[in-house]
């Protein structure tokens, strides 16, 4: 493990949040092998921290895993079938192609688009656009590209398809140590003037705070809460500044729906009590932002 400056500001000026223990990260994973400790060379006793940087408020974990843990973590701690199974559940499908329409939606005026899914796992959006895709896991890529899909790990197969007018950066930035070096080759990727959206899980300061007292007290949380997969913990202003210190313009694109509808006294009373329920529990839920290359 390699301590961390902040991944927003660089500053070295953390202030401990909460810590887990390795047992507790496998145990809240089903797509982790039963003996995922022996694997990885970890006593399940130890513990990982989770961190505030006082000179950004950006939170992060604290040690990045060396190159030879993430090795054995993506390429055999996880199963590949759950994974892919996972890939190809309704609702993250969905939140795929929202994600996709989000982006296509600023070339509506134009009859094609160059589209780049930059992560894209087992490419549900390279299925449903024929575009391009980047996977760091070559294993994964190769199946894709079994499939039929355009799907590689070698950024050379993809620098030769650029400049592209549009990026899909979904569940990826949380995941890298460095990610405004990722935004930065996103950036380099992308015609000017091209856009990018982003999607990151939420932890916004009502959220993160919910989250790392419920670790304080032992108990529970949602697999989102990571050190090891999840590097980087984005609040909407965290990810609007990341993007902005790469050399985005950001739109805001707002991701939270409560379903409010004019249509009387009755659907607004049941709107106003989902909000109720979503403001006083610690939701699993995403940030999305839409950026254009300054």
């Amino acid at each position: 493990m390699t301590r961390r400056h902040c991944p927003l500001c660089g500053e070295d000026r953390p202030r401990l949040l909460a810590t887990v223990a390795a047992r507790t990260i496998c145990d809240g994973n089903t797509t982790y092998r039963p003996d995922a400790p022996s694997l990885l060379g970890i006593d399940t006793a130890a513990e990982f921290a989770f961190v505030r940087c006082l000179a950004c408020g950006f939170v992060y974990a604290q040690d990045a895993p060396g190159a030879a843990l993430l090795e054995r973590l993506y390429n055999v701690v996880i199963d590949a079938e759950r994974a892919y199974a996972e890939s190809h559940q309704p609702s993250w499908v969905a939140h795929q192609l929202q994600l996709a329409a989000t982006l296509l939606a600023r070339f509506e005026n134009r009859e094609t688009a160059n589209i780049l899914d930059y992560g894209c796992g087992h490419g549900a959006i390279v299925r449903a656009l024929a575009c391009t895709g980047y996977e760091y896991a070559e294993s994964v890529a190769a199946a894709g590209r079994a499939r039929g899909l355009a799907i590689f790990s070698d950024m050379n197969e993809i620098r030769a398809r650029a400049p592209f007018d549009g990026i899909v950066l979904s569940d990826v930035l949380e995941h890298v140590p460095e990610p405004r070096a990722t935004l930065a080759t996103c950036r380099d990727l992308l015609h000017a003037g091209g856009w990018i959206c982003v999607s990151v899980p939420d932890f916004s300061e009502r959220r993160a705070r919910a989250v790392f007292d419920a670790l304080r007290r032992g108990e529970a949380v949602t697999r989102e809460v990571n050190p090891w997969e999840h590097l980087n913990y984005f609040s909407p202003e965290t990810l609007a500044a990341m993007l902005t210190r790469g050399g985005f313009v950001v739109e805001p694109y707002a991701t939270a729906t409560f379903g409010l509808r004019p249509a009387g006294w009755g659907n607004a009373l049941k709107s106003a009590g989902r909000m109720l329920g979503f403001a006083a529990r610690p939701h699993a839920t995403t940030t999305t932002l839409l950026a254009r290359r300054d």
